[in-house]
């Protein structure tokens, strides 16, 4: 048994008897209305990844100190957590994955960069948050996934994060800029940013142009029309995904010029293209694997 799911306190109240080998656990799904957690879940010393879903946490407990391989740690649904005192507790942990969904969380406390090892942060789902200088200096982190609906420009202590390889920000609404250190992202192969059109594309492509690791780019427009032809300057692009609003239009050629191009994704909001349409951007693109999709 490599993964133990408690969603009644029967469930809890069997886990003895339903765990043969504590040592096989390796992940604990709870979703109960618990204070701390309970007694039991100090068994699975192999621990490595917690979800916790509609809990009432106040802290994790003793029980939580027998958990030295957790690496992992996944909250759902659960505002009353005092994330202060969480990340406190967390700190005494090699926290390598963590994932705040769905908690009304308005700001990260400063203490999140107690979190040394911490590699990837995914705060998406909670639409009001604001992402604080606390990231600053956090120069493990290699991966971040955030919502933006109020800022206009995105949060400058993003370009000092050296080591981040993946960004990814959804419901940028109210994006218009971005900060002119964005160029400093040395480390950067995987941007995807969606939903945010008041946001300048062709500018941001300039600034990626200088970032020379990018190889994936995945960007939301509300008409094919709109791609700037200033794609063409990320020269080592690999990946290139793209999320279209309206009906197709018009396939812009100079994209059969991104030489390193292996994959491109068409996901197009409503009907796809005519079938002979695709057919022609296929045959213009041999070395490209090509994908058409619709949500």
């Amino acid at each position: 048994m490599k993964e133990v799911i408690l969603e009644d306190f029967e469930a809890l109240k069997a886990l003895n008897d339903r765990v043969e080998h504590p040592e096989f656990v390796r992940s604990v799904v709870l979703s109960l209305p618990l204070q701390r957690l309970p007694p039991l879940i100090s068994r699975f010393h192999r621990l490595e990844k917690l979800v916790l879903k509609k809990t009432q946490l106040q802290t994790l407990g003793v029980s939580a100190k027998k958990l030295k391989q957790l690496s992992s740690v996944y909250v759902y649904e659960s505002p009353s957590i005092d994330y202060q005192q969480f990340f406190a507790e967390l700190s005494a942990f090699s926290i390598h994955s963590l994932g705040l969904y769905f908690n009304e969380i308005t700001h990260l406390p400063d203490n999140l960069s107690q979190l040394a090892t911490l590699e990837r942060l995914d705060i998406r789902q909670n639409a009001k948050i604001d992402i604080n200088a606390s990231l600053a200096s956090m120069i493990s982190l290699k991966e971040l996934h955030f919502m933006s609906r109020r800022a206009e420009e995105l949060p400058a202590n993003i370009c000092t994060l050296p080591n981040l390889e993946i960004l990814q920000i959804e419901e940028g609404k109210g994006l218009r800029s971005i900060p002119r250190d964005f160029t400093l992202l040395s480390s950067l192969q995987k941007m995807r940013i969606y939903r945010s059109y008041k946001l300048n594309i062709h500018e941001l492509v300039n600034m990626l142009s200088s970032l020379i690791s990018l190889k994936l780019l995945g960007i939301q427009v509300q008409n094919i029309e709109f791609l700037p032809a200033n794609l063409l300057q990320l020269r080592q692009l690999e990946k290139l995904e793209l999320d279209i609003d309206e009906p197709f239009q018009k396939f812009p050629d100079f994209i059969h010029h991104l030489k390193h191009l292996n994959y491109l994704r068409f996901t197009f909001a409503e009907e796809l293209p005519p079938q002979e349409e695709r057919e022609r951007i296929v045959a213009n693109l041999p070395s490209t694997e090509v994908v058409f999709t619709t949500p």
